[in-house]
């Protein structure tokens, strides 16, 4: 069969041009129907009656594909469904608690409380102490405040005060950062906490990722908030890890120096109690002061944000509805 198909590439070399395409349609007919209708060369195909017959099959057959060829689609009805808009979007947040069955819940997360102002997060405002995680996460303390007790254990509705509270704090900061600038600058409790201390010289540390003065102003309330309590005695181990160590969780995300430290942590003590020395140190506090945390705890929490990077929870990067998910608590050798 070679030398047919040979012989027949050498017909339509010698065809002249202006009938070269009659020949490569009758070409066509020819190689369909070889073997299966007859054992024709192309030239022997080409002086027989199959010819005419073959060639008609062949054109029939065409017209038939073109019939049976699905009319062109209009993209018109599609093309608005693959663009997002911003009003809608703003709307469907407001709307998050639409889809909540439950008429108790839907009435609790109705009340004016549970709508946080961005007023409440200046400088002196009620939330100012309050740190935001980029992942679902409500300290107690909110919840209470609004009068959410008896549904805090909902998972959707953490998941509203959350985007409530994170999209109203990232606002205020955004619409006036001059106020959050202003109170770290002239705050005097600019000397104590080694975290203030190189917020202020970041830029000649060249600190990376940048510290904001939100994080900076939440650090400084947060101490604030502390005396107001009295004290390290009268806070509980969620409360302290919610003020002073989870905005620092960034440091233990990849590309971070204390990554490493974090993941020998899971088979060495002493790295364990390094990374947890080094924490509360920054943090403004002492390891032989009545710390309410202990090693272990802070480690477990810490591990579960090993699988992000520093930028993805840190001010520098805003999350407004999309939560990050934090992983399990990194198995160890020495629990």
């Amino acid at each position: 069969m070679y030398h047919f198909h040979t012989e027949a590439h050498q017909i339509l070399l010698s065809v002249p041009p202006d009938e070269l395409n009659d020949y490569l349609n009758l070409h066509l007919a020819w190689s369909s129907s070889l073997i299966r209708s007859h054992n024709l060369s192309f030239a022997e195909w080409l002086k027989s009656p199959l010819q005419e017959r073959e060639y008609k099959q062949l054109a029939e057959r065409c017209q038939q594909l073109q019939l049976d060829k699905l009319p062109p689609l209009g993209l018109q009805p599609y093309i608005n469904l693959l663009k997002v808009s911003p009003e809608a979007m703003d709307d469907d947040y407001n709307n998050l608690h639409h889809f909540i069955l439950d008429p108790n819940t839907t009435n609790l997360l109705q009340q004016q409380q549970t709508f946080p102002t961005q007023e409440q997060f200046y400088p002196h405002g009620q939330f100012s102490h309050v740190f935001m995680a980029h992942y679902v996460h409500v300290p107690y303390n909110v919840m209470s405040s609004m009068k959410l007790r008896d549904i805090q254990t909902y998972a959707h509705a953490r998941h509203i005060i959350w985007s409530r509270m994170t999209t109203t704090r990232q606002s205020s900061h955004i619409n006036n950062s001059s106020k959050f600038d202003h109170f770290t600058n002239q705050h005097d409790f600019t000397h104590v906490s080694p975290f203030i201390m190189i917020y202020h010289r970041q830029d000649k540390l060249h600190i990376e990722p940048e510290i904001t003065s939100l994080q900076a102003t939440q650090h400084i309330r947060a101490h604030e908030h502390l005396r107001l309590l009295g004290g390290l005695a009268n806070i509980t181990e969620h409360e302290f890890y919610d003020l002073f160590l989870r905005p620092l969780e960034f440091m233990v995300t990849r590309g971070m120096p204390m990554h490493h430290q974090l993941l020998a942590a899971a088979h060495n003590y002493n790295a364990r109690f390094n990374l947890f020395r080094n924490l509360v140190e920054l943090a403004g506090f002492q390891i032989t002061e009545p710390l309410p945390s202990d090693v272990h705890t802070v480690f477990q929490e810490l591990s579960r944000v090993r699988h992000l990077d520093p930028y993805d929870l840190t001010d520098s990067r805003y999350h407004i509805t999309n939560p990050l998910s934090c992983t399990d608590a990194m198995p160890t050798a020495l629990d």
